[in-house]
Parts: structure tokens; sequence; C-alpha cells
């Protein structure tokens, strides 16, 4: 996972322009997160507290023009720091010291030494129950979710039923098991060489609620199965939202390890990248027993929460096997273009490697580009939480051996408000 300001670089990392020690400044987000207003306490305003820490040290302003007034406000009570949080200041500006402190002794960002040591890059056998087939004769599998208009009012839920079309019908209502509305949606299959598709299926489901949980079900007798999803608040500049970022998934051990940790981040939509199942790995009938098995792979999140995809390139498949041809030959590395400092410029975040089978991209440009904060060769997710209009918080959560371990963090504040 990678975050750069003004240019992309190669590999996982995770980098953004600014630089300094990680750990100081994920202990300082940890804090800063820790103080977020929650109701309607009195603000407590922390950007003087920077300035101060900042004439301090005697380093340059650039921090204030990329986090701006951070009005993450601290939890005051009648005047006094919220019970629990006695020294929460003292420590932010402690921390705040030592991060701007390193940030004014070095021109460059961190590349972390972090090397993966356990799980190699295969994929989990087919018949792992990871892949498990709903037991019931013809029961939909392969169920998923995603957004279906821009209000978010509206889902498309999709999924597959393998031997024959059954009922194209989705059951839906705001209590469980009492389902008072039903939507009727369309069901297509194909072939690629020998394979032959199951009956796919794709149903508008629209007209909700905002912030509301809807229980569904899919399938008739003994082989419907029931799910649920959550619309999302009212459109609103304040509104709060977390979105999980995930790229490069495939199908692999990793992967697995990536997904469940996804799921206990309490992110409520994906937006995925980009290179779904790697099933353009395999050959012939393969591919599309390997689809099918990515399909149910994912199943546990992508049937409760919307999923917004972006294609990759091993989205496409190529037959015959013989050899792939491209019209662009470039090195996004090479030439003369370079970043140009700009404090409006956008901060690029690269996010890769969910798990997939060709492995880390753990090759980086030596030296590391002073634009380059932070970059890692590790597989795992990435959380945006928007908190208000004007600020949200990304993190980075890196797979650590099958453990998920918060790497890096930082605070995006939006300049137009």
């Amino acid at each position: 996972m990678a975050m750069t300001q003004g240019q992309e670089e190669s590999g996982s990392g995770s980098s953004s322009r600014g630089g300094g020690n990680s750990g100081s400044f994920n202990e300082l987000m940890t804090y800063l997160s820790e103080g977020l207003v929650v109701d309607n306490s009195e603000m407590f305003d922390l950007v003087q507290w920077w300035r101060l820490v900042d004439a301090f040290v005697g380093t340059r302003n650039f921090i204030l023009d990329s986090i701006g007034s951070i009005n993450l406000g601290v939890l005051v009570d009648k005047g006094q720091i919220h019970k629990g949080r006695g020294s929460m200041l003292l420590r932010v500006v402690v921390v705040s010291f030592v991060f701007l402190s390193l940030l004014n002794n070095g021109n460059a960002g961190i590349t972390s030494t972090f090397i993966r040591s356990e799980w190699p890059s295969t994929d989990i056998p087919i018949d792992n129950e990871a892949f498990s087939i709903p037991k019931a004769h013809n029961a939909p599998q392969q169920v998923h979710i995603t957004q279906a208009d821009y209000d978010g009012r509206a889902v498309i839920i999709s999924w597959v039923t393998p031997d024959a079309p059954g009922s194209n019908k989705v059951q839906y209502g705001t209590a469980e098991k009492r389902y008072e509305f039903t939507a009727e949606g369309t069901v297509s299959n194909y072939t690629f060489y020998q394979y032959k598709s199951g009956y796919i299926h794709h149903c508008l489901v629209d007209g909700l609620e905002y912030d509301t949980k809807y229980y569904y079900k899919l399938g008739s007798g003994d082989s419907a199965r029931e799910f649920w999803f959550e619309t999302p608040p009212k459109i609103d500049p304040d509104a709060p939202y977390k979105f999980g970022i995930i790229g490069d998934l495939g199908q692999t051990y990793n992967s697995l390890s990536t997904l469940e940790h996804y799921i206990q981040s309490g992110g409520q939509t994906v937006l995925f990248l980009g290179d779904l199942s790697y099933a353009d790995r395999y050959q012939y009938n393969d591919v599309g027993l390997r689809w099918d098995s990515w399909g149910r792979f994912v199943e546990r999140s992508t049937s409760y929460q919307p999923w917004i995809w972006s294609a990759g390139n091993h989205e496409i498949d190529y037959m015959p096997y013989m050899y792939r041809i491209s019209n662009i030959h470039y090195n996004i590395t090479s030439g003369d273009r370079y970043p140009v400092p700009d404090k409006s410029a956008p901060v690029y975040i690269t996010v890769g490697d969910g798990g997939n089978q060709e492995g880390l991209a753990g090759r980086f440009l030596d030296p590391q580009p002073d634009y380059s904060a932070f970059r890692e060769a590790s597989y795992g997710h990435s959380t945006l939480e928007i908190k208000n209009r004007t600020h949200a918080f990304y993190h980075w959560n890196r797979n650590d051996d099958g453990k998920k371990s918060a790497t890096d963090a930082f605070v995006l504040r939006n300049q137009y408000w």
C-alpha cells in the first residue's frame, strides 16, 4: 500500500508527502482519534498547540498547510479535559514535538523494514471450506451487493444459481423474517471455452430509506438464504461514513486474512481498486471455476454491504493462451516529469496486495523520493473514515503474519470547507 503526493511510485508500500517518524505519527493519530467529538461537548482547537510546537522546534509551516486547523475536538467537561484524558494535551504536544523535530531533520519519508515471514502467495485449494458451496440444491451463492444510485437509496443485489434459473426475486423488509416488499431482477449466463457459468441474477432494489437496516431473502423453500444490509445516512456534508479500501485481493491464505481483518474493521462499504479473483492465472475451464470460488469466498462480506468495483488488468481473460499484445510501452518512473511542490495538490494513495498470488511488490526507488512519506511491502487493507465535512482519517492495516497490525495513519483535511 503506497501513498504519495505528486506521483505514484512502484511497489506496494505506503507513502505520503510529509515524512517523519511513522511510529510517532501513528501514536499522534491515536490520541487525536480518541479525542474526537462524539457529542455536543465544548471543543478545544488543537491548531494552537500545533503552532506553538511548530514555533518551538523551528520547523517549517507546511505541516499546517497540509493538515490545517485541526478542530478534531478534545472532549471537554466544564472547562476540564474529559475524565481519563487529563494528560492528553500534554501527550499530544510531546508527540507533536517528536514528530515535527524528526520532520525538520530529514527531507524524506520512511521505508518500512517489515518483511513477511509466513504464508506464501499460493491459492487456497478449491475444495477448502473458504469456498464452501451452500448444501441445498440450487441454493443462491456468490451473493453480492453494489450501490445502484448516487443518493444511497438503491442497491443491486446479485447472485448465482448453479443448476437452474430458479427464482429471480428478492424479498426484503425492515424486520427480520418479515419481508414486506418484493423486487424482480434479470438472469443471464455465459460460456468461456468449455466452461458454462451458472445463472447470474441482478436485481435492483430501490426506494430505500436512509440509515436503515434491511433484511432480504433469496430463493425459496429449502434453498432459500437470508442476509441483511444497511443503507448510508442521509446526504449531508457532516455525515460520518467509513469506507474500506482493498485491491489485488485474489484467493490465497493472505487474501483470507485481509478479508477477515476488514470485516472486523467496522467499514460500511468497500471501494475495490481492481484485480479481483486472479482467475486469469488459470487456463481453460479453471478460469471460470476460480471466478466461482472467489465469488463464494468474498460473499461473507459482499452479501452484507456494498462493494463498489473498479476493473483491473487481471479482469481481462484471453483465449488462446499464447501471448498478449499491448500498444502501450511505458515506465512510470522514466522521463523528465517530477512532482512540483504545491500545497493544494492532491494526496495520492496507492493501495495494493490484499493477498494476490503474484506476491508482494517489494522494489522501491532508492533513495526514497522526498515526495514519498511512507511505503511498505505488505498485505492488508485500508479504511477511510469520514468524520465530517472537513476531516477524515486514513488507516493502513497490515496482515502481520495473520494478525491485524495498524501500520500507517494520517488526517485528511478538506481545504474547500
